[in-house]
C-alpha cells in the first residue's frame, strides 16, 4: 500500500511550488525513474495522475529529475563502497596484526647496479 493516496500527490503536483515532485519517488520505483527518459516519465506521471498535458513545467521537471538522479546515485555510491570496504577489511585480517617494524633490525640485500657504456 502506498504511504500516500493518490488524490493528495496530485494535489501536490498541481500545487506548482517548492517540493512538488516530493511525492512521484513513493509512486513510482527509483529505478523506473532513475532509467526512464524524462518525457516519458513526465508521460506517465500525467497518466497515472490524470493531469492535462502541460501541467507539469517540463524545465522544472528536469531539473528536480537531474537532483533526483545526482542524491540518489551518489547514496547508492556511498552504500557500495562502504560495502566494498567492510569486504576488503574483513578479507584481510592480516591488518588486524599490524606493527611497525624497527629500521634498524631490517636486513638488507647488497645489489649491485652495472652500468653500460654505448661505444659509438
Amino acid at each position: 500500500m502506498e504511504p500516500f493516496d493518490k488524490e493528495f500527490g496530485r494535489e501536490k503536483l498541481l500545487q506548482s511550488q517548492y517540493g512538488q515532485f516530493d511525492l512521484i519517488e513513493y509512486f513510482f520505483p527509483s529505478e523506473q525513474i532513475l532509467i526512464s527518459k524524462p518525457r516519458v516519465l513526465m508521460q506517465q506521471i500525467n497518466k497515472y495522475f490524470d493531469l492535462p498535458e502541460g501541467t507539469i513545467n517540463p524545465t522544472v521537471f528536469r531539473a528536480w529529475l537531474r537532483r533526483y538522479k545526482i542524491r540518489y546515485n551518489s547514496a547508492k555510491t556511498k552504500e557500495t563502497l562502504l560495502e566494498a570496504e567492510e569486504e576488503t577489511v574483513s578479507e584481510n585480517n592480516e591488518w588486524k596484526n599490524f606493527r611497525l617494524s624497527d629500521s634498524s633490525d631490517i636486513q638488507l640485500k647488497e645489489t649491485i647496479i652495472k652500468v653500460i657504456k654505448d661505444n659509438k
